[in-house]
């Protein structure tokens, strides 16, 4: 896990250089997620509950929709994007501010749906674990990293962590060329072996 201090700048990453985005919004983005399977990247905003799209290049904000509702508060403070389920997830509260709240957010018109409450009260950030298939919330008044399960918003566990205000998970995939000549190096070493 990577934590995240409160506030970031956006951060555009090459292989061998990172350039900071200038944010040119009235909303501070409070939640941020990369959509692996269309590449793009959302954002949250907490001064009406929108959910966005952010052009990596520019950081300049598309508004989608907004996910705020009766129900949901403006303040999904954090996010994270499931490849194998293709859900994005968001990390809010009630209206009442009475209880941590999982969500998940349509894509293509940023209403949010209620999955479940977590019984706390202090959630702010979110991550899906690829390598465990597992996501994650951290609570900042208790200072615990949960598992939360995606389908009831219930958590599955928790261990001592500190106090941050993000959560980032990423996982290595190998690229095509590279597993093709990984096997082919596989091939030719049983290969050699049965020559010997």
């Amino acid at each position: 896990m990577i934590v995240i201090p409160p506030a970031p700048p956006l951060v555009s990453a090459a292989a061998s250089e990172a350039a900071t985005v200038s944010c040119a919004t009235t909303n501070a983005f409070a939640g941020m997620a990369f959509d692996t399977s269309t590449n793009t990247l959302y954002g949250t905003t907490t001064a009406a509950g929108f959910l966005v799209s952010i052009d990596t290049g520019t950081a300049a904000a598309t508004t989608i929709g907004q996910y705020a509702d009766a129900a949901i508060s403006r303040f999904v403070t954090g996010l994270a994007y499931d490849p194998i389920t293709d859900t994005l997830y968001g990390m809010g509260n009630d209206n009442g501010f009475n209880n941590d709240l999982l969500i998940t957010l349509d894509r293509t018109t940023g209403a949010g749906t209620s999955v479940g409450f977590l019984g706390t009260l202090g959630s702010i950030a979110l991550a899906y674990d690829l390598t465990s298939n597992e996501l994650f919330t951290i609570d900042n008044n208790t200072n615990l990293l949960h598992t939360i399960d995606g389908s009831t918003g219930a958590i599955l566990n928790s261990v001592a962590s500190v106090q941050t205000h993000g959560l980032a998970s990423s996982a290595v995939v190998a690229e095509p060329a590279t597993l093709a000549v990984f096997v082919m190096a596989l091939l030719g070493l049983g290969f050699s072996r049965r020559f010997v």
